[in-house]
């Protein structure tokens, strides 16, 4: 059986219509609050706890939005 990247030919199907609901803005803006978070993670202070929890829950709701899409 030939599967290139590993991926059985039932599951690309699936994967490529999950790629194809995701818009750039999306992905750009949960890749950025990521990022953010991490940062205000490392930075280990207190008042950067409002920061991640902010981050989170954009990330939350950003994921909700895709989810609602189906």
């Amino acid at each position: 059986m030939n599967r290139p990247n590993g991926i059985p030919p039932e599951r690309r199907n699936e994967l490529g219509e999950f790629l194809r609901r995701i818009k750039p803005q999306i992905l750009l803006s949960i890749t950025t609050l990521g990022i953010v978070s991490t940062v205000a993670l490392l930075k280990s202070g207190d008042e950067y706890i409002a920061v991640v929890t902010g981050c989170t829950g954009g990330i939350i709701a950003l994921g909700m939005k895709i989810l609602d899409s189906e």
